[in-house]
């Protein structure tokens, strides 16, 4: 037991707009499995206040059987802004000061105390004069000082702060190592309550990321107007109708809701061919051949299907529980409204798993 204890990871706390999300992974000889995990709901009054958020997060640690102190979370959605620069071609010590130089002077409007990390995307232009295209993130210093205090008036410990997209891909990350993997384009969705995440990898690198607004607000914005409720009422529906067991050609009311998303998802879909399309012109790459959804609103069939059709493109759930064992007791934990919305509590529960095991990166 003392062994199995010393291979326990750090517990990943997502705090969404709609539940906070709690999971912790051990590793054993053979792989890795889920030691505790926990969901509790905020409805959109409470959603953003403090102390409910804090009382969420005890109850959590109070009823499931998390072991010790050290958690990873990301940094609010909202205190985070993304470009994309170039720079000349360079040393990788010397880009990462540029990219936070050009940061500082392009974040201006967060604040004088930003923080800045940067993600090299690759070269772009001709050979004889190519160019250093970087991805820089930044992120408001008081957003980072709020959550860290968050957190630790709960009596955790914060090892781990990251951009929630470095998460979200971690899970899929460790199953692109292989040599076969360097050169091939996959693209990634992370569909949440306020909006959309596009990534587009290389190999298991970043390579473009961008936010877009398109997310489960914005359709039940869409479902509200048609039907004539309010928001959270057509939260309500929309979860309940929007289920796998449901047949939106067959059942009347899925059908309803399904048109009345239609032209959110339309837009997500135009979002998506966009950011594919720069970057088949940036980097010449190759197109890639699906688009791996994931994150707490692609919770059903009809949605993928009617993003297929929208991107000419086949659309899958991302499977991030892979390789992942789910102990008989905890599966009730994620069946209520699937797995794709744990993709981003997963990741944040992996992080640094490369120094405990690293056979479970490697597909």
């Amino acid at each position: 037991m003392n062994w199995r204890g010393q291979h326990v990871g750090p517990i990943g706390i997502d705090i969404g707009a709609r539940a906070i999300r709690m999971l912790q992974l051990r590793w054993l000889s053979d792989g890795c499995e889920v030691v505790a995990a926990g969901k509790v709901k905020l409805d959109s009054e409470n959603a953003a206040n403090a102390e409910v958020i804090r009382d969420g997060i005890t109850g959590l640690l109070t009823a499931k059987r998390f072991l010790g102190k050290d958690v990873v979370v990301c940094l609010p959605n909202a205190d985070v802004e993304i470009k994309s620069i170039r720079l000349p071609n360079m040393p990788a010590e010397e880009l990462e000061s540029a990219a936070e130089f050009e940061g500082l002077e392009r974040f201006s409007n967060l604040g004088d105390k930003v923080t800045i990390r940067s993600i090299p995307a690759g070269l772009v232009g001709s050979a004889a004069d190519s160019l250093q295209e970087v991805i820089i993130l930044g992120a408001r210093a008081d957003g980072i000082e709020q959550r860290l205090k968050l957190l630790t008036d709960c009596g955790l410990r914060v090892v781990g702060m990251e951009h929630g997209a470095n998460a979200f891909f971690r899970p899929f990350e460790r199953f692109l190592e292989r040599e076969s993997d360097a050169e091939h384009t996959s693209t990634y969705v992370d569909m949440g309550r306020c909006g959309s995440r596009i990534i587009i990898v290389r190999g298991n690198n970043i390579v473009f990321l961008k936010n877009c607004s398109s997310g489960g607000r914005t359709l039940d914005e869409l479902v509200a107007e048609r039907l004539g409720i309010s928001g959270d009422e057509a939260w309500e529906e929309r979860s309940r109708v929007l289920t796998e067991h449901v047949d939106w050609k067959t059942d009347e009311r899925a059908a309803e809701i399904v048109n009345a998303i239609t032209p959110g998802l339309d837009q997500l879909g135009k979002e998506i061919g966009l950011c594919l399309r720069y970057y088949a012109v940036t980097f010449r790459g190759e197109k890639p051949d699906r688009i791996v959804f994931g994150g707490s609103e692609i919770n059903h069939h009809a949605v993928r299907e009617y993003l297929t059709e929208a991107t000419q493109m086949e659309v899958v759930a991302g499977d991030s529980f892979r390789g992942i064992r789910i102990p008989q007791q905890l599966e009730g934990v994620f069946t209520e409204s699937g797995l794709s919305e744990w993709t981003t509590t997963i990741g944040l529960a992996l992080k640094n798993a490369r120094r405990v095991n690293k056979e479970v990166k490697v597909a």
